[in-house]
């Protein structure tokens, strides 16, 4: 979990990996172009995955202000995982094209069971409550999380799990 925490710090980190994986344009404008993205999200999202050894500039020739990128062997697999959320981005109303936030991916693997918000902090270590409150309402108004009051119990405690739509977008990182 720690991985994909620091993977996502990046809104367009994994966007930029699985784009790279398929073929798109190797330089961060074109990239950037291609994904719908500002230059400066995906420039930090390369520069982001090049400090996590996930991709790497070619050595040899080529313009030094502007390196192309390629996937090491690392970054293959990352891209594998990373596969069926970077096509529910494109493929879902809900997201328009664009990733979720920090927390998004990390709440919905966490979330694949019912889990408590307590649970859930703990489980995510450097969330905030505020950081975690506000992504829990995004991914339930776009409708990839839902919530549970238990009557039954004292206190009245509540529960969140991932829909069908949220476990969709996680399938390659819970396998």
């Amino acid at each position: 979990m720690a991985k994909i925490i620091k993977l996502c710090e990046r809104r367009w980190a994994l966007m930029a990996l699985c784009a790279l994986a398929d073929g798109a344009p190797q330089r961060a404008y074109p990239l950037a172009q291609y994904l719908g993205a500002g230059r400066a999200g995906v420039h930090e999202a390369l520069q982001h995955l090049l400090a996590l050894g996930l991709i790497q500039k070619p050595s040899g020739h080529g313009h030094p202000l502007r390196p192309e990128f390629s996937l090491t062997s690392a970054g293959h697999k990352m891209a594998e995982m990373a596969a069926p959320y970077a096509r529910g981005v494109f493929e879902l109303p809900t997201l328009g094209g664009k990733p979720l936030g920090k927390w998004g991916l990390p709440i919905l693997i966490s979330a694949r069971k019912p889990i408590g918000f307590s649970d859930l902090g703990r489980r995510l270590e450097l969330v905030t409550d505020r950081a975690l409150s506000l992504s829990l309402r995004e991914l339930e108004d776009k409708q990839f999380l839902s919530y549970r009051v238990d009557q039954m119990t004292r206190p009245v405690s509540g529960t969140y799990q991932a829909t069908k739509t949220g476990l969709r977008l996680v399938h390659g990182f819970v396998d």
